[in-house]
């Protein structure tokens, strides 16, 4: 997904979720899918969400 980078620590059990871009509401629902399966799948416990380079959203 080109709007969204997810990288993880898995030591300190942390996922990494970058977005930027123009997001569509439906972008937001795959990516914040793939975020929760990532969680269950590989068992973090934090999750930073950094949403800088967003340069705006779908209503």
């Amino acid at each position: 997904m080109p709007h969204l980078r997810l990288s993880g620590n898995r030591q300190q059990r942390r996922l990494y979720a970058t977005w930027r871009g123009y997001l569509t509401a439906d972008q937001i629902k795959e990516g914040a899918g793939q975020v929760l399966s990532l969680i269950r799948e590989q068992g973090y416990t934090h999750l930073l969400n950094d949403n800088s380079l967003v340069t705006g959203m779908d209503e």
